[in-house]
């Protein structure tokens, strides 16, 4: 038997996908400057997103959200909430 904790997952970030493991965007939870910027970017609910990369010192990192290509900072990852698909 489970419990409600149990069959409810985690939540997950952006920042803690792993390369080629594709997640859905379920909401950003950043300040309203950055959700802002992130929603014209096209990092919005429903959107598909991967991590494709990070740079030398692991910030940023490059995702494709939808069909682009995106260098967006851990700190502002961490803000992206997803589900795995």
């Amino acid at each position: 038997m489970t419990t409600p904790a149990e069959s409810t997952p985690q939540p997950q970030m952006a920042s803690s996908l792993l390369p080629g493991k594709p997640a859905r965007i379920a909401a950003v939870r950043a300040p309203e400057a950055v959700h802002r910027r992130l929603m014209e970017l096209g990092v919005c609910p429903g959107q598909t997103i991967a991590l494709l990369g990070k740079s030398p010192f692991g910030d940023p990192a490059e995702y494709l959200v939808g069909g682009s290509r995106l260098a967006i900072r851990q700190q502002e990852a961490a803000t992206i909430e997803v589900e795995m698909i």
